[in-house]
């Protein structure tokens, strides 16, 4: 298993770079968006993090996978957001809103009720403040502050 990660992330950029040379749609359709590989990805002249990559494919929902690409691709292009905004909060923010999606029995009925706006928008914080809830695979739970959390909500309002 260990030989397998280490290739991985050996073919990683090559993978990613290949995949987005050879895609015809737009950049943004692709599940891993990674500007050293996709030039087509708008940046800074100077952007600091222009050697970070995301996925906003990692919604496990398709139509939430979809909805996601194309709203930060959309604050990208327009200049809305910058990349190094997109990849340090926004897209945590967004695919942690994902993953609580998934958790509802009915996900759409967020976006068709607007009248209930405000029992979703209280779940999600509330599942949010569950340090479990906001760590990656990878990383232990952390305390959680009010300000991760603002964060959070801001991005999905």
């Amino acid at each position: 298993m260990e030989d397998r990660a280490r290739l991985e992330r050996m073919l990683g950029y090559p993978r990613l770079a290949l995949t987005a040379r050879l895609h015809d749609g737009p950049w943004w359709e692709l599940d891993t968006w990674h500007p050293c590989c996709d030039p087509r990805i708008p940046l800074r002249e100077r952007e600091p993090a222009r050697s970070v990559g995301c996925s906003p494919g990692d919604a496990r929902l398709p139509w939430v996978s979809n909805a996601l690409k194309w709203h930060m691709a959309m604050l990208l292009e327009s200049g809305t957001l910058t990349w190094t905004t997109l990849t340090n909060q926004r897209s945590s923010s967004l695919l942690r809103f994902a993953r609580w999606l998934e958790t509802l029995p009915d996900p759409a009925a967020v976006i068709q009720d607007a009248s209930r706006i405000g029992v979703f928008a209280a779940g999600f914080r509330r599942w949010t403040l569950e340090p479990a809830n906001r760590s990656s695979v990878n990383r232990p739970p952390e305390t959680v502050n009010t300000r991760k959390i603002n964060i959070d909500l801001r991005a999905v309002s």
